[in-house]
């Protein structure tokens, strides 16, 4: 099983964690304990929607310095 892969499965998946768990399962035939266990790990934070959230947050955050 190659680890970057399934990390960058991982990064394009949208939705919750329970999406992440069921994409894992589909696409990597894990049991759905080795799949959560993967979901929980540190990379997990690494997922589509939380990435678009921290983009949207930065631009908050620019344009409140901005105001300054």
């Amino acid at each position: 099983m190659n680890k970057n892969k399934v990390i960058e499965k991982n990064r394009n998946i949208e939705g919750s964690k329970a999406g992440v768990i069921e994409a894992l399962i589909q696409n990597f035939a894990f049991t759905k304990n080795q799949a959560t266990a993967i979901a929980e790990l540190r990379f997990y934070g690494l997922s589509k929607t939380d990435k678009q959230a921290c983009l949207n947050e930065r631009e908050e955050l620019l344009s409140a310095i901005s105001r300054i």
